[in-house]
């Protein structure tokens, strides 16, 4: 349980937010922030018109740790975001922006998951065992090390689940609210609103901003 002092409680933040200096980072959702990424609010469709738009001028070359990839199929789009924690209010995740990575770093930062999956045979370990190697590799560290890394991360993410959190989608707001008065109007009779705002959603003059 969190300390009850607000005084204790700031200490235990600015303990809880510290992470060790790895080029690849172990970074797990808090748990009240599960399902509210971009992505899930967006829905596939209109997560693959972003994607889409986002990737076309991204270099073949992962975002993180910096190797080559054949395609732009083989990038992931990740979400990065910003987590501002305090004593005695909600705290405040923010969507800062969205960075394509190859596959092996993007379980390696959602390593929580990618233990979820592989324990119920979704990955397999040859794959479980690449993604530990190849965060070894990219931070020049031992297994024990990584280890000593996820033991941190969970108590991380133990620790940020505790408290409700405030959302926002960043540079991406709008979008996300014009997705939401897309879903309102359904049906046939509400056919012509949806064209005539649907071609608005992923034009380059509007993505300039992101």
């Amino acid at each position: 349980m969190p300390p009850k002092s607000p005084s204790k409680y700031k200490t235990a933040i600015q303990e809880a937010l510290k992470q060790p200096r790895r080029k690849l980072q172990i970074n797990m959702v808090p748990g009240p922030l599960f399902r509210q990424n971009l992505r899930t609010m967006l829905g596939k469709h209109h997560w693959r018109g972003l994607r889409g738009a986002l990737i076309e001028d991204v270099e073949l070359v992962c975002g993180s740790c910096g190797n080559e990839v054949e395609d732009t199929s083989k990038l992931h789009a990740h979400e990065v975001w910003s987590y501002k924690m305090f004593p005695r209010k909600n705290h405040e995740a923010t969507l800062e922006r969205i960075d394509f990575i190859c596959p092996l770093c993007h379980h390696a930062e959602h390593f929580g998951l990618t233990e979820k999956l592989y324990n119920s045979g979704q990955i397999t370990k040859k794959f479980y065992d690449a993604v530990i190697r190849h965060y070894c590799k990219i931070n020049n560290v031992t297994k024990p090390q990584f280890k000593a890394d996820l033991i941190r991360a969970y108590e991380r993410h133990k620790f940020m689940s505790s408290r409700a959190w405030n959302v926002s989608y960043g540079a991406f707001s709008e979008l996300a609210s014009l997705v939401g008065r897309l879903r309102v109007l359904r049906g046939p009779e509400n056919s012509k609103a949806r064209k005539m705002l649907f071609p608005h959603l992923y034009t380059k003059k509007e993505l300039k901003r992101l």
